[in-house]
């Protein structure tokens, strides 16, 4: 049962597992009771110490694994569950992004590929990649030179590792990163070819994409590359309040706003055809909120 999550999930999973068996012990009965209303008091008491609607259903997915329960289905809980919703909505975390735009005119400051500092190379390569993909951290992290595959016009990264959005009937995420001959400073393909070229004789046998610029040069992690994309975030003069998993939200937003169909952005992204999570958390207008402000005094000059 363990084995059929991901790491990210049994992380997730873990603190409502330890909380749940605390409850129980406290109770005076095992973590293996499946008595519902028994699960609906704990649930309640994570509600009144202001645990969001996200973390509670998380809680209840938990322990529903442990139990053996399809709390899911069973109409007490459901019931519960929409009371939680009503009383404490899933939010978004932005409700607006920003411009794309931004960060594509610093990085393309950054030229040429074979001059600039590999800690650049590399902050450059993975902002590209996520901009030009609309996926996750997780899923560059996962991105590996054998399944990378050069054609006449670009690269197709092939994703084989299970991630957070696989499951028995989902299709593996398929990166398709063209040549941009427009702009070469912006060319994602020409960056990525580069950055394998720079990178051949430190990575000896290393297999990730991504390695560390400083020695012993072995694959980093999700929060080195997270790193990477906050220095152009910094240097591009993105608000502080957005963090590099907003690449998500701002990308697929200027697909959307571009007019790229929802069904593409939807499928390059790897959300499902019937899915409204970006409708729901992705899809937001750019942060203007200085714009009212700057009009009234440019009227002046």
């Amino acid at each position: 049962m363990i084995s059929s999550l991901s790491t990210a999930t049994i992380n997730q999973y873990s603190v409502h597992w330890k909380n749940w068996v605390s409850f129980c012990c406290a109770q005076k009965t095992t973590p293996f009771n499946n008595k519902v209303n028994m699960i609906i008091e704990f649930l309640t008491n994570m509600f009144h110490n202001n645990s969001s609607y996200t973390s509670i259903n998380t809680a209840r997915s938990a322990i529903s694994l442990i139990t053996g329960n399809t709390l899911g289905e069973h109409e007490n809980l459901k019931r519960f569950m929409k009371g939680i919703h009503n009383l404490r909505p899933s939010k978004p975390k932005y409700n607006d992004t920003w411009d794309p735009k931004i960060v594509l005119e610093h990085l393309q400051t950054l030229h040429p590929n074979d001059s600039i500092s590999l800690e650049m190379l590399s902050s450059k390569l993975i902002t590209l990649i996520l901009l030009c993909t609309g996926h996750r951290l997780q899923t560059c992290y996962h991105i590996k030179l054998d399944n990378i595959k050069f054609s006449d016009q670009g690269a197709t990264i092939y994703i084989t590792d299970r991630i957070k959005t696989s499951g028995p009937k989902k299709v593996q995420p398929i990166l398709v990163l063209p040549y941009f001959n427009e702009n070469p400073n912006l060319c994602v393909a020409g960056t990525l070819k580069n950055y394998i070229a720079r990178t051949k004789v430190l990575r000896g046998k290393e297999n990730q994409l991504f390695i560390s610029f400083k020695p012993p040069h072995k694959a980093v992690t999700t929060q080195s590359l997270s790193r990477w994309v906050k220095i152009i975030f910094e240097k591009s003069g993105i608000n502080c309040k957005y963090t590099p998993y907003s690449i998500r939200h701002a990308s697929t937003s200027l697909a959307k706003r571009q007019g790229v169909p929802l069904e593409l952005i939807k499928k390059v992204a790897g959300w499902s055809p019937i899915s409204t999570t970006f409708s729901k958390f992705y899809d937001r207008p750019l942060d203007n909120n200085d714009r009212f402000a700057k009009t009234v005094l440019s009227s002046q000059m």
